[in-house]
Parts: C-alpha cells; sequence; structure tokens
C-alpha cells in the first residue's frame, strides 16, 4: 500500500554504466534523488561493465555528494550489459529489485509506476514502448525504430508470444522472480533482456507489459549494424536454453513464491 507520498515498497535500483564520464554528472544527481524519494532502505546500485575511461571516478565523486542516501559502484570487466544488470540485481538488498538506463530515457514516474505494479501482483514488470497508451517525447531514426519492430516481432513469434517490447531499459521483479529467472539465463549482452522475457515465460511467470513515456537519446552506445548483428545471433542460444527449459519437469512454483501474475491487454503498436 502507498502513503500519501506514493511510496512503495523499498527497491534496489541498478543502473549498468560503461564509458559514460560525460553523461554521468546530468544523470547520477537525478537517479540518487529519485532513489531518496522511494521508499525508506531503497538503494542505488551502479554496475561499470569495464569501462576505460572516468567513469568510475566521476561517479564515486558525485556519490561521496549524498552521504545519507543508500548508494555504491560496483567496478566489473567487460562482458556486456547483460551481465553487467546481472550482478547488480544480485547484489540487491530490497525486495523489489530494478533497472534503468544512465541516460534516463524512461521515466521515473514510469519507474515507480512500475514499482507499483511489481508490488500488487509480484509480476515481471517490464516497460513497453510499444502499446498505443505508450508516449515517445523523441524519436529513434526511422530506420532504427524499423529494425527494432522487426526484432520484436522475430522474439514475438520465436521466444516471447504477446510481448511486444523486450529491450525497453525499465523492469522491476519481486527479488523471488529475479532469483528464479536469472539462474537459467547465460547471455551476457544486449540480448540479455530477451533471455530474461523468455525465461520468465517458460517457467510459468507471465510478464506485465506496461506503457511507458520514453525519450531516446541520441548518444547512445547501442550501435545498430554491430550490435544489432550480435543480438541476432545470440538469439540461437537463447533458444536452445529456452526450449530445454521448456521441454524439463516445472521448477519454478508460483505458490512457493506467493506471486500471482497479470498480462497487461493494452493493445499494442505494430
Amino acid at each position: 500500500m502507498r502513503n500519501a507520498f506514493g511510496k512503495t515498497a523499498p527497491i534496489s535500483l541498478v543502473v549498468p554504466v560503461f564509458n559514460e564520464k560525460d553523461r554521468a554528472p546530468g544523470s547520477v544527481p537525478l537517479l540518487v534523488t529519485f532513489v531518496s524519494s522511494c521508499a525508506p532502505d531503497s538503494e542505488l546500485i551502479f554496475v561499470d561493465d569495464g569501462s576505460t575511461d572516468r567513469t568510475c571516478e566521476v561517479i564515486e565523486e558525485l556519490l561521496a555528494e549524498h552521504p545519507n542516501v543508500s548508494t555504491r559502484l560496483i567496478r566489473r570487466p567487460h562482458l556486456g550489459k547483460g551481465a553487467a544488470v546481472s550482478s547488480g540485481i544480485r547484489a540487491a538488498s530490497c525486495s523489489y529489485v530494478g533497472f534503468c538506463d544512465v541516460d534516463l530515457a524512461t521515466s521515473f514516474d514510469d519507474v515507480r509506476h512500475l514499482l507499483d505494479i511489481a508490488s500488487e501482483t509480484h509480476a515481471l514488470t517490464i516497460g513497453s514502448r510499444a502499446l498505443l497508451q505508450s508516449r515517445i517525447v523523441d524519436h529513434e531514426r526511422r530506420s532504427r525504430e524499423m529494425l527494432g519492430r522487426a526484432y520484436n516481432r522475430l522474439i514475438r513469434l520465436s521466444l516471447a508470444p504477446g510481448i511486444f517490447d523486450t529491450q525497453c531499459g525499465a523492469k522491476v521483479a519481486p527479488r523471488g522472480v529475479w532469483d528464479a529467472v536469472l539462474a537459467r539465463c547465460e547471455e551476457p549482452g544486449f540480448a540479455w533482456d530477451v533471455e530474461v522475457v523468455g525465461t520468465a515465460l517458460a517457467l510459468g511467470i507471465e510478464v506485465r507489459e506496461v506503457p511507458v513515456t520514453w525519450t531516446h537519446d541520441h548518444r547512445t552506445r547501442v550501435r545498430v549494424l554491430r550490435d544489432g548483428a550480435g543480438m541476432v545471433v545470440a538469439l540461437g542460444g537463447i533458444r536452445r536454453r529456452i526450449r530445454a527449459l521448456r521441454r524439463s519437469p516445472a521448477s519454478f512454483s508460483l505458490e512457493d513464491h506467493g506471486l500471482v501474475v497479470l498480462v497487461d491487454d493494452a493493445p499494442a503498436v505494430e
């Protein structure tokens, strides 16, 4: 239940970073302020994916300015976005854990809304740019949007039926859901989101897809040709692992974790 200030359960918010010394000064204070406005005992976890610039030093200097907010920085070798987020989720201490991108493409109001829904439904709750209620403030280039839609259509046909946007960088779930899903995920790169959603569905955890307000940051580090090709190649291994999981005896009980999962029936944009 929320109080008059809209606070719900404490959340561990994970933010992966890689060579973000230029964006960090604008984003870190806003992230700290957001987490400080959440329920007591909430925490902010940055995970550095082996940056080669001064990202870690800049973040540590900025976090030192807020000693009364629970924050930390985890340094890791460069393995990929998925490996970084997984590491942060595993290190989290709150009963609800979420992540967002350092570019703040998804609004804080939407992150809070995802937490509200996750705490009410105990679902894997994901932001979606593809629902009719979603609002895109600043679009990607047309070619980039079309490739993204084609990728999501491929995912929907093969790994995540009924899910229209696996790649939006905002997801929140109870710790029990993350533990069950991440124990079965191996993808370290940008296709990690696909494996998370597909694995949840294979385990019987349906996914709540929620419309968001989203703003594209043209300084994005995701390169369509290089990273897009890697994401497509990664689908082969993800598909094999999920097929094996579907054939195996059920090893995850919703009742054991007290989970009730709902699917948002909002129409999607094709």
